[in-house]
């Protein structure tokens, strides 16, 4: 208790000692965190290139032409496309014009190609799925649409 006094008696000395009078203090307010704000998936689709747009578009139809049991959902940082669960959660990366997208496959199932596929088992991610496809352009989404469609199946 005493330990306590003590250094409130300090304080109160270190202010009136810096000039400060009572009712007034020169001590600053301490400045609360910034909040920092993120895109949302929506934000990062719309400031995107009419190609990659176009893209997505093309990922979409087919991702819901797979069933009718197929639906769309937006989240906060991807589009999941559902089935009984998500089979396929997309991101959209306008800085480095591609999709991302996660499946749910087993990646021990498939080659793995540098720059196309990657492994994510034991890897933080947003997406649901152990696989991860970047998407850049037509030609590739034609090579995941296999893989989408194992994920559908296994969904």
């Amino acid at each position: 208790e005493l330990v306590l006094f003590e250094m409130v008696n300090k304080m109160t000395a270190r202010l009136t000692s810096t000039g400060a009078t009572s009712g007034t203090s020169t001590v600053k307010p301490i400045k609360s965190a910034a909040i920092t704000t993120y895109k949302t998936v929506e934000q990062y689709l719309d400031q995107s290139s009419p190609e990659l747009k176009e893209l997505f578009a093309e990922l979409s139809d087919f991702c819901q032409s797979l069933g009718d049991d197929v639906s769309l959902k937006t989240g906060k940082n991807q589009f999941l496309f559902k089935r009984y669960s998500n089979f396929v959660c997309a991101e959209i990366h306008p800085r480095d014009h591609e999709l991302v997208i996660y499946l749910r496959i087993d990646p021990s199932s498939i080659e793995i190609e540098k720059g196309f596929t990657r492994d994510m088992r034991g890897t933080g991610h947003w997406g649901t799925g152990d696989l991860e496809v970047r998407i850049r352009e037509r030609k590739q989404l034609e090579a995941a649409k296999p893989l989408i469609q194992a994920s559908y199946n296994n969904s």
